[in-house]
Parts: structure tokens; C-alpha cells; sequence
């Protein structure tokens, strides 16, 4: 999600998150996708669509819902190497 990013030092993986661990080779790096169901409706939906309004106001048009949905439906893999 590095292009959500306020500034270009703030898109580097290292300033998205505190800590990772992971113990393994990195092809066999995979990551568990979330249910696409419950970007379609529900509480958690709901509260996606409430934040991307607010979120919408400060700039560029933001869709929490469509980002979920298509992070969800993405490959196995988080970390291909293209």
C-alpha cells in the first residue's frame, strides 16, 4: 500500500511496519487473504465505506471496499519477484 503514502520516505516497507519475521526462503513466502465477503456487507464494510468519505475529503478519491475486495482476490503470493 505504499502509494497511500503521505511522503516518499514513508513508502519504504521498513516505515510500514514495526517488525517481520519470517523463517523460510522467499519463494515460498505466502500471505492468507481475507474473505471477500466481508467487504460486501456487514459492520466492517460499512465502516470501510464511512472512512474512504472521510479519508476522500483530504484528496484523492479513496475506496476502501474496492481495495479489500481486490487485495482478497489476489494471487497466493504477496512477495512475487516479477
Amino acid at each position: 500500500m505504499a502509494y497511500r503514502a503521505i511522503d516518499t520516505a514513508a513508502t519504504r516497507y521498513g516505515a510500514q511496519a514495526d517488525a517481520v519475521l519470517y523463517l523460510g526462503p522467499g519463494e515460498s513466502l505466502t500471505a492468507s487473504r481475507a474473505d471477500p465477503a466481508i467487504y460486501r456487507t456487514g459492520e466492517y464494510a460499512a465502516e470501510l465505506r464511512r472512512v474512504s468519505q472521510v479519508l476522500s475529503q483530504f484528496g484523492n478519491s479513496v475506496d476502501l471496499v474496492a481495495d479489500g475486495l481486490r487485495l482478497s482476490q489476489g494471487g497466493p503470493c504477496w512477495f512475487a519477484k516479477s
